[in-house]
């Protein structure tokens, strides 16, 4: 048994030593954490890459989408800005502080839309 859980632990170790940048329990919590993001926005029509850059002290980090997102949503060629709520959920910000898009915690480390008209989308960590 003791041989089973060492052996257990090495290959534990050997992954995250490969090139993991975290255990696999948490890699998605670092995700959110590092200075630099990628997340995939995946809808029924497509997917696309959203790139969010270190949060101020208002929890508002800068974002940059790739034109595959402009392409699914127009107004996302205006997004600017990622805003992190106390209560977990995500806005993106367009000119003029104007919401494109909000999005609840899901379960694990993803997000869902929400709100009137919302198309259905997922954001979810791409690393």
């Amino acid at each position: 048994m003791r041989g089973l859980v060492l052996s257990l632990v090495a290959v534990g170790a050997a992954v995250w030593a490969g090139g993991a940048s975290s255990p696999p329990g948490l890699q998605t919590d670092t995700a959110l954490a590092s200075p630099l993001s990628s997340f995939v926005l995946q809808t029924a029509e497509g997917a696309c890459v959203l790139s969010r850059g270190q949060a101020d002290q208002g929890g508002i980090s800068p974002v940059t989408v790739d034109a595959d997102c402009q392409a699914l949503f127009p107004g996302f060629a205006d997004v600017t800005s990622w805003q992190e709520r106390p209560d977990g959920s995500v806005r993106l910000v367009g000119a003029q502080d104007r919401t494109v898009m909000e999005f609840a915690q899901a379960d694990g480390a993803g997000f869902e839309s929400y709100g009137a008209g919302a198309p259905i989308a997922l954001i979810l960590p791409a690393n």
